[in-house]
């Protein structure tokens, strides 16, 4: 087994961070998503063919970029906290510095423009859509400089920052059907059940089990296992309730698209109820896998839609 240190190479002390930090199922969920709300945009364009076209090659790095650099915004962020929690991290050991995470960010948001620009041919609502998500972002990353607030305000700060979230698929959306439009159906239930996977997930990430270290941020503090438990549930019900409306929208004939949707909802059933019963760190990230499947069952379930319709 390579030990790798400060003196490793460059790439292989970056890709060690990223196997903790943006591990691969960070990629493949990017790139489900630019490509699912991008062919939502265009089904709602009746002059845009629901395909993908070579340039949306730039879109997914684009779009999976600016997830990598709400990561190393929250690197900085959290820093000085992460020392003391996790000073296993490869950042907290100096294998790599903010630095090196500052120069890896820093392409992104010159291909989000570029992209966004070749998806209008001008700087039009693509960039603007664009531009509002990355000074989001980086309001975010200042925590709205009322972070002593925020802090002693867990889920209000969760939402603070899921927001963030329908303005991004927003963004893709807006490529695809070439203009900005919050009046349609599709694209508010997109834009909702964004924001509802998202809390979803960032719930169950931070409902800990009673073995994980007491010093960090958990909603098990602020509301008790059984009510974040019930808040996740209902998150998840929410979610299937979208993905459905979703799915009706798009093509009301089709029903296993529907049927897929289910078996994803039905794979939150178990670690949820198990983690009731088993409140450990291993629990809790059974939890986290089963509504990683649910949303992946969902991504492919609105993309055999859409393919069909």
């Amino acid at each position: 087994m390579t030990i790798i240190d400060k003196n490793s190479n460059i790439l292989l002390r970056l890709s060690e961070w990223s196997k903790d930090r943006f591990p691969i199922p960070n990629f493949i969920s990017g790139a489900l998503s630019f490509i699912t709300m991008i062919l939502i945009g265009r089904f709602l364009n009746e002059n845009q063919i629901v395909a993908l076209t070579q340039i949306d090659l730039i879109g997914i790095i684009a779009f999976v970029g600016h997830l990598l650099v709400l990561r190393v915004f929250d690197e900085h962020k959290d820093y000085k906290v992460d020392l003391i929690n996790h000073p296993e991290r490869v950042l907290s050991k100096g294998v790599i510095t903010l630095t090196h995470l500052k120069y890896l960010a820093l392409p992104f948001p010159m291909i989000a423009i570029f992209w966004s620009y070749l998806a209008d041919q001008s700087f039009g609502p693509t960039f603007f859509v664009w531009l509002l998500m990355f000074i989001y972002s980086v309001l975010m990353a200042k925590e709205f400089f009322i972070g002593k607030y925020l802090t002693k305000n867990l889920f209000i700060y969760s939402l603070s920052h899921m927001l963030v979230s329908p303005i991004m698929v927003l963004w893709p959306i807006t490529a695809g059907l070439g203009k900005i439009d919050l009046t349609i159906p599709l694209i508010q239930y997109t834009l909702f059940i964004s924001l509802a996977s998202g809390l979803a997930y960032e719930l169950t990430r931070k409902t800990r089990g009673q073995d994980e270290d007491k010093n960090l941020d958990s909603y098990n503090k602020s509301f008790g296992t059984k009510i974040s438990i019930s808040y996740i549930s209902l998150l998840n019900l929410m979610t299937f309730i979208l993905g459905y409306l979703i799915l009706e929208q798009i093509n009301s004939s089709l029903f296993y698209p529907k049927l897929i949707l289910f078996l994803g909802y039905t794979c939150t059933f178990y670690p949820t109820f198990n983690f009731l019963k088993k409140q450990t760190q291993k629990s809790r990230k059974i939890n986290e896998g089963g509504i990683g499947l649910y949303f992946l069952f969902l991504y492919v379930a609105i993309l055999i839609t859409l393919i069909k319709a």
